[in-house]
């Protein structure tokens, strides 16, 4: 739905007309004034069934009057990409919504595609999301009962034998239907079947030292899990910037779409980096534990990885470089491919801080003088999303191989 609201910007005093395509939930949006250019901020909240509010410090809701004319119109929306050319037009101007301008450059097939996956997204958010949120929280503290019955209270959970199945295999499962909308499936599970294979090649090559291993790995994987698990499900409860994700992607790779004639007015830069810095180095710290691994199964030597350097788990773990991890990869070349995905130049200019949000271009602008569309940076955001279930299937197989070796 599109409403329109009349408002007045503070900084200059002038009446603007607000295209607002409500989306429902909390939308913050950030674009500039037409007349002066100043940074405008608003926030839209939208229930079912309950009126929207909207507020801001940089505007002010108000009436047109009569004496207003040639008032300029500004089309925003948080989840979908609009047109350039429709972002600012004329109030009097009637004119095919910014969704319909979106849906005829994709075609109905194609949007039908990703309007299924967002609606997916929406739903699992609000019916499944909050239920596995609290089962991970008394997983990653230990607590299997807990986890147990905070799944049971999903639905569906009631019908669950838990008897029959490892809680941790349903807790998966669980976090495994909130990814399934955003997810390359064939891809992530080539990935855990590498990794799998890997660790049964170990075992089957060593399996005192990957006994030892697990010994060294108790408390620091016990930590590594829960920040996996916190990283993943900040990022899965944020479904708004999934939903531009989704759509970033589809037109990057459409031909005859040009993606820079398009902007999203989300006020959520500052939010992202920080779950998108979270995510990289989950999973650079992630192959501390796979390379060791890694090393018995392919080297025999636990120490000795794939670019021929030797050191500590201590060491990989707490004292090298994510760039001194990367050759690592190179026994796995399958979750290379989702590692390969995230952009190293933006992740290194994010965590040096060189990079921010430009309001008026809708761009990320870069110390070089460079700048990439928001849309972009969403689209590799969403990689990175994707990176953290990888992560999480490293820390279930070794949770599986942990309980196997310390039963027998």
């Amino acid at each position: 739905m599109v409403s329109r609201i009349a408002v007045q910007c503070r900084q200059c005093g002038k009446h603007l007309v607000l295209r607002i395509t409500i989306s429902g939930g909390h939308q913050p949006f950030l674009f500039a004034c037409p007349y002066c250019r100043s940074e405008l901020r608003g926030r839209l909240s939208a229930s079912p069934g309950k009126p929207f509010g909207l507020e801001s410090e940089d505007f002010d809701v108000t009436d047109l009057q009569d004496n207003d004319t040639d008032v300029i119109a500004v089309a925003i929306n948080t989840d979908f990409p609009v047109s350039l050319s429709s972002i600012e037009q004329s109030a009097e101007e009637i004119s095919i919504t910014p969704f319909i301008a979106l849906v005829m450059e994709l075609g109905d097939d194609v949007t039908m595609e990703v309007m299924a996956n967002v609606e997916a997204l929406r739903a699992l958010r609000e019916e499944i999301f909050p239920h596995v949120r609290r089962a991970s929280s008394y997983f990653t503290r230990g607590d299997l009962n807990g986890t147990r019955n905070a799944l049971q209270k999903a639905p569906g959970g009631d019908a669950v034998d838990f008897s029959a199945l490892n809680v941790v295999s349903v807790l998966s499962h669980a976090m495994g239907l909130l990814y399934a909308p955003i997810e390359d499936q064939s891809l992530r599970t080539e990935a855990a079947e590498e990794w799998a294979k890997t660790l049964g090649e170990a075992l089957r090559k060593d399996k005192l030292a990957v006994e030892s291993l697990f010994v060294e790995f108790e408390k620091p994987l016990s930590e590594h899990r829960a920040r996996a698990f916190d990283t993943a499900l900040n990022m899965l409860g944020a479904v708004d910037s999934l939903i531009s994700a989704l759509f970033a992607e589809r037109m990057s790779i459409t031909p005859g779409i040009d993606i820079d004639r398009y902007r999203v007015m989300r006020d959520d830069f500052d939010a992202l980096k920080i779950r998108y810095q979270d995510a990289f180095e989950v999973a650079s710290r992630t192959l501390a534990f796979t390379g060791r691994v890694a090393n018995i199964a392919h080297r025999g030597d636990v120490r000795e990885h794939a670019d021929g350097i030797a050191c500590s788990f201590n060491q990989a773990l707490n004292r090298t470089t994510a760039y001194k991890r990367e050759p690592w990869l190179a026994d796995f070349p399958v979750a290379k491919k989702l590692y390969d995905a995230m952009k190293r130049n933006t992740r290194n200019d994010i965590g040096h801080r060189l990079v921010r949000y430009d309001f008026e271009s809708g761009t990320l602008k870069y110390e070089d003088g460079s700048a990439e569309n928001y849309l972009l940076f969403l689209e590799d955001y969403l990689h990175a999303v994707r990176l953290t279930h990888h992560a999480l299937d490293v820390c279930e197989l070794l949770w599986y191989a942990n309980e196997a070796v310390g039963s027998k």
